[in-house]
């Protein structure tokens, strides 16, 4: 298991170790206390330090094989784009989860997924890829603001680093649209801009695709995000994924899971137009997603199920669950709280959605070190990934 800041590593070691794997954590500093919760987790009975991914490719390859060899893992786990990234342009012994091979280099293009999209018969922005300011300012002409800017990959790999962007910038006017393009060129990436979708909600679709077949499909509604504009959903409340608007979003990623030739575990955003009501693919994200905790407390197994399919094993069996169950981020809420204009208002929302029964990310009761940690982190002003 490697990233073990990122929530989704914390929900996959301790989903893990309830399923009976063997899980080693790795990261990138010295002392489980430094490198992020799922290092400190009760499930993780081991902790390693492999030099930094996002560093020379030679340097970590060695590594990585080194202890693969030492300790006979049968998978490599990875959450973040950076450290799939890496993986991408090395050689190792073992199977990565997800599979970074040439159709996950097709869905995290997003320059490409335009194209996907299209093929699949998919609603996706209107997006362009300026080279420089002149045609930044034509995208807008052409897209009409406000628009979103974006680098086309979340993270690109080169021999001696890797580059990042996390996130999309709402642009309001050309001038902001120059900006934030020109920023993302000296990152060394490829912006694009793409129109914004006017949405009336948020939906998010999982499954796990094998052999042109879904063995896993979920669905959940985004309630709150944090910023309130669109970004990271910090409420959630399950859908189903045989009928109605979950199982549209689901359809309509398999759809494009087929036309990119893509097996394995898959998330999608996607937002409903208030101007012509069809769901508008965002993104894919063929790996593990933020809010995987919550999957998994509802018994979903998605994590064993990503692990079974890399290592070629039979399927787990159909997966059901509850409708209408909710899931927070307390720490994203917070967030969310404090955009809002009127907090009196924001208070009282989060009272009428908000009950005992609800799942919150990072709490296990039989695991509360990892959100300890996280309480400690965030005092220390790191933010929650």
């Amino acid at each position: 298991m490697l990233d073990p800041w990122f929530s989704s590593s914390l929900a996959a070691c301790r989903a893990l170790g309830r399923a009976g794997y063997d899980v080693g954590v790795a990261g990138y500093r010295s002392g489980r206390l430094a490198v992020g919760p799922a290092a400190s987790s009760r499930h993780a009975l081991r902790y390693h330090v492999l030099p930094d991914p996002t560093g020379p490719a030679d340097t970590f390859e060695v590594a990585l094989t080194r202890l693969l060899s030492k300790r006979s893992y049968d998978v490599i786990l990875a959450t973040d784009d950076s450290t799939l990234a890496r993986l991408a342009t090395v050689a190792i012994p073992v199977p990565t989860f997800p599979d970074v091979g040439a159709a996950y280099q097709a869905l995290t293009d997003k320059i490409g997924l335009a194209k996907i999209s299209a093929a699949a018969g998919v609603a996706y922005p209107e997006t362009c890829a300026p080279a420089d300011d002149g045609q930044a300012r034509r995208a807008v002409d052409q897209l009409k603001l406000p628009v979103v800017v974006k680098s086309s990959r979340s993270a690109e790999a080169g021999k001696h680093s890797v580059r990042g962007a996390r996130g999309a910038v709402v642009c309001w006017t050309v001038d902001e649209t120059i900006a934030a393009a020109r920023s993302i060129r000296a990152a060394g990436l490829i912006p694009i801009v793409q129109s914004r979708v006017r949405f009336a909600e948020k939906l998010n679709a999982v499954v796990i695709r094998r052999d042109a077949a879904s063995e896993f499909r979920y669905a959940h509604r985004v309630l709150r995000e944090a910023p309130p504009s669109g970004g990271i959903g910090v409420a959630l409340q399950t859908l189903s994924a045989r009928t109605g608007a979950g199982a549209a979003a689901v359809d309509l990623l398999e759809r494009v899971c087929d036309a990119a030739g893509y097996g394995g575990v898959a998330q999608a955003e996607f937002y409903r137009s208030e101007d012509d009501g069809r769901l508008y693919l965002l993104d894919v994200n063929p790996r593990l997603w933020g809010s995987t905790w919550f999957a998994e407390r509802l018994g979903q197994r998605v994590v064993e199920r990503g692990v079974r399919f890399a290592l070629g094993l039979q399927p787990l069996g159909p997966n059901t669950y509850p409708i209408g169950r909710r899931h927070h981020n307390p720490f994203g809420e917070m967030r969310w709280l404090r955009a809002q204009n009127s907090k009196s208002r924001g208070l009282a929302e989060l009272a009428r959605t908000t009950r005992p029964s609800d799942t919150f990310e990072y709490l296990d009761g039989g695991d509360l070190y990892p959100l300890a940690l996280m309480a400690l982190g965030i005092l220390g002003g790191h933010r929650p990934v």
